[in-house]
């Protein structure tokens, strides 16, 4: 059986690679004639380079699909480059009707834009990067008495005097927030996905820019009304090696002279009014210190436990949660690399010693959940009166009752999302391989590593739209929600409830604290596969408890969108306004 499910897998990945129409015309939508007559035309004009897109996505490589049409159905919609000079987002968002098709921007270009000579990168920065040397001479120079706007009066005025042409993108006299996120424009998860929605409800009032990196590239945009408008791009080389030794120098890490220019030009050409951090991974630390100096009030929101340990997933070296056991002097590490347990002990302690000071330098820092406050309070006791909860909004689409009560077997289990070995791929192996009279039937939307095809059918990715749509079409009894380290608040959650369909989730962190809250699904211990396969049966032959869940969920009331953003704005609108703020009342 084995051997058979490996000659249909490399069948497979023949198929993908050599005759790619033929894939097309299975992935039919609405695009298809359009992608088949793009992919001919991007072949014709010699506009994707197989090697350079091979060579920096090493995922396309092992899935063994064609690469154009990996770039044509997934790779753009993950802000991977088809060649090193497109930059199919920036053409996207330049052109409208690029943007509405919903094709690939290659395909587009190569059927429309190429004849009409298209721009497709950015020509021009909108300012030159202040030099290093020089953000220093004035950083130590400036009188931080004074106020934030006469600070950058003043900065802006020498730097006139010095020759340095100034850019202040004066398109309003709106106050400016600037963004941090670690994911592209055009590739927004969860992450991404919550500052657009924020953008989206406050553009009336602010000015919104948004800085990207992906540790390689740091992009500016500002955001318009229904699009995103590129002002500027730079290379930069920010280590996230972590494999550290016992003389571990942070700041190189953390801390990056060029980067440090970066953020320090933006603050100070933008004339930036707010700083919101989303996510300082491939960013640094830099942008804390460069607010201080400059009296700018910076919003951190936490999505996960980055600041903690700068592993994010909390998994120790059995690949389990780590229950933050270092803590307690137990050193079990299994995402920091390192020598010895001194090397370890050293690197997570400097690691904090440096977070806590950024933490310090945060206006104000905003959580999703409480689980969330409570396990940077226990870590960091000394942010536990700079800490507000303000939990995710969304504006979701018509309520569904997708549930299909277990009356028979197979019992339809669904899981929604990425899921890696953090997210409960193994426990889902597992407990597959403890069914062995086939009683469960696993589904999968989204993307898993390791790979699960050979434990149930997956069917692929899907936009934040269509999760409904994708759970009406598989009428699941339970959606499984397998993470084995704590999430801080879980939209697959939301998404699922907002489905009707009760969830099985993992009795960790925020999973935990919502559905002991609303009673929408059942807890399960990922230690124990078998316990969580029985705890399954012993659902699925009680109807009456189902039913009761199902109920639960129909009461359950998910905060809009609207509600979110008017909480951040009255934030925004106070911490710009200067005021002392007791965030605790």
């Amino acid at each position: 059986m084995g051997l058979n499910i490996l000659n249909k897998q490399n069948l497979s990945k023949k198929i993908k690679y050599h005759f790619p129409i033929v894939y097309l015309l299975f992935k039919p939508n609405k695009q298809m004639f359009k992608n088949i007559k793009g992919f001919k035309s991007i072949k014709k004009n010699n506009l994707f380079d197989e090697e350079f897109y091979l060579s920096n996505y090493k995922d396309v490589k092992a899935s063994g699909m064609n690469p154009i049409i990996h770039y044509i159905i997934y790779g753009y919609k993950e802000g991977k480059d088809p060649n090193k000079d497109f930059d199919g987002v920036y053409y996207s968002h330049k052109y409208g009707d690029a943007l509405s098709s919903k094709l690939s921007p290659l395909v587009h270009y190569s059927l429309y834009g190429l004849q009409e000579n298209r721009e497709y990168k950015l020509d021009k920065n909108l300012f030159p990067i202040i030099p290093y040397e020089k953000v220093v001479n004035i950083l130590k120079k400036l009188n931080n008495n004074l106020p934030k706007n006469k600070l950058i009066e003043n900065i802006q005025k020498h730097l006139l005097n010095s020759n340095y042409p100034i850019n202040k993108d004066c398109k309003s006299n709106k106050k400016r927030v600037l963004y941090l996120v670690h994911e592209k424009i055009g590739s927004f998860a969860g992450t991404g996905f919550t500052t657009n929605d924020i953008i989206d409800n406050i553009q009336d009032s602010y000015e919104c820019y948004i800085l990207t990196s992906n540790g390689l590239e740091l992009e500016l945009w500002r955001k318009e009304i229904d699009h995103f408008e590129k002002l500027g791009q730079w290379d930069v080389h920010l280590s996230d090696n972590l494999s550290l030794d016992k003389n571990v120098n942070f700041s190189k890490l953390l801390y990056s002279k060029e980067l440090m220019a970066i953020y320090f030009t933006i603050l100070v050409n933008l004339n930036i009014d707010l700083i919101h951090i989303n996510h300082l991974i491939n960013h640094s630390f830099d942008i804390s210190k460069v607010a201080e100096k400059l009296n700018i009030p910076i919003i951190l929101s936490i999505h996960d436990f980055y600041y903690i340990c700068p592993s994010i997933h909390l998994l120790n070296k059995n690949q389990e949660y780590c229950e933050l056991m270092c803590r307690k002097d137990k050193w079990a590490c299994g995402c920091v690399n390192s020598s010895d347990e001194i090397s370890l002990k050293n690197t997570i302690n400097l690691w904090r010693n440096e977070s806590l000071k950024f933490l310090n330098r945060c206006s104000l820092i905003i959580a999703p959940s409480n689980y969330s406050t409570e396990v940077y309070n226990a870590q960091y006791p000394e942010i536990k009166n700079n800490i507000k909860i303000i939990e995710h909004g969304r504006n979701l689409p018509k309520r569904l009752n997708c549930s299909l009560t277990p009356k028979n077997t197979p019992i339809k289990i669904l899981f929604p999302g990425h899921i890696s070995k953090h997210k409960g791929s193994l426990l889902i192996r597992k407990l597959k391989e403890i069914d062995k009279d086939n009683k469960l039937e696993f589904h999968f939307m989204g993307t898993t590593y390791p790979s699960l095809k050979q434990y149930g059918k997956n069917h692929g990715r899907y936009s934040r739209e269509d999760f409904g749509k994708f759970v009406n079409n598989i009428k699941p009894s339970f959606m499984g929600i397998f993470s084995i380290i704590p999430e801080t608040y879980s939209h697959t959650l939301t998404e699922s409830w907002n489905s009707g369909v009760p969830v099985i989730a993992t009795n960790l962190g925020a999973l935990s604290e919502r559905i002991n809250k609303t009673g929408g699904g059942w807890l399960v211990d990922y230690k124990s596969p078998q316990k969580v396969y029985d705890k399954i049966m012993k659902i699925a032959n009680n109807p009456k408890e189902y039913e009761k869940v199902v109920d639960n969920i129909s009461k359950i009331k998910f905060k809009s969108k609207k509600e979110m953003t008017d909480e951040y704005k009255k934030v925004y609108d106070e911490l710009t306004s200067h005021k002392e703020i007791d965030y605790n009342v």
